[in-house]
């Protein structure tokens, strides 16, 4: 978990990473070869901003190098990452000299990876799951919850990005009940 303040080295992905999500990457810029094979002999974590429609935002996951192949001949890395922290982003430097990594100065994200209070969330997220007897309610994270739901990166970025506890439950019950919705009128089809 990051500190307020905390500066990280940014690898900028076209890619929407959540923590324990694992995903391989190819990298065709060189510059960037140097860097990433630093961190990954070091076992440095790499700040990852999120991805989706084009842009970077100012929310990111960090992320650890698993396994790191470098193609000479064909000129590009392949990197296999899986996510960490979530994170914010206070202030963005620009990388510096060639062949170095962006960096910026972050904070932690820590309210996704707490239990969810909510009773509502956790009975409708059971619901969706159909997972009544597997789930322990008392540990489970909205993180968790994201895994499962196999939710869209504007979702997830929806329910991270809001400022308050309440708007974050509220958002995140609303999608949970469109979501079963969806399913019972996919049940009427189905049996029609």
């Amino acid at each position: 978990m990051y500190e307020i303040g905390q500066k990280i080295q940014v690898l900028p992905l076209n890619k929407f990473i959540l923590p324990a999500q694992e995903t391989t990457v190819v990298l065709r810029d060189k510059r960037q070869f140097a860097a990433v094979e630093d961190c990954y002999l070091m076992s440095k974590e790499v700040g990852v901003p999120f991805w989706f429609h084009g842009k970077f935002n100012v929310f990111g996951c960090s992320v650890k190098i698993l396994s790191f192949h470098k193609n000479e001949r064909m000129g590009f890395v392949r990197i296999r990452v899986q996510g960490k922290d979530v994170f914010r982003i206070l202030e963005y430097s620009k990388a510096t000299s060639e062949g170095a990594m962006a960096d910026a100065t972050v904070a932690a994200i820590d309210h996704l990876s707490k239990p969810v209070q909510s009773t509502e969330i956790v009975a409708l997220f059971e619901k969706n799951c159909n997972a009544v007897s597997f789930v322990d309610h008392h540990n489970i994270s909205m993180l968790d919850m994201f895994q499962q739901l196999d939710l869209a990166p504007e979702l997830c970025f929806s329910i991270i990005s809001a400022d308050e506890q309440t708007a974050r439950e509220q958002l995140f019950v609303n999608v949970l009940k469109f979501k079963l919705m969806l399913r019972r009128q996919r049940k009427i089809f189905e049996f029609n």
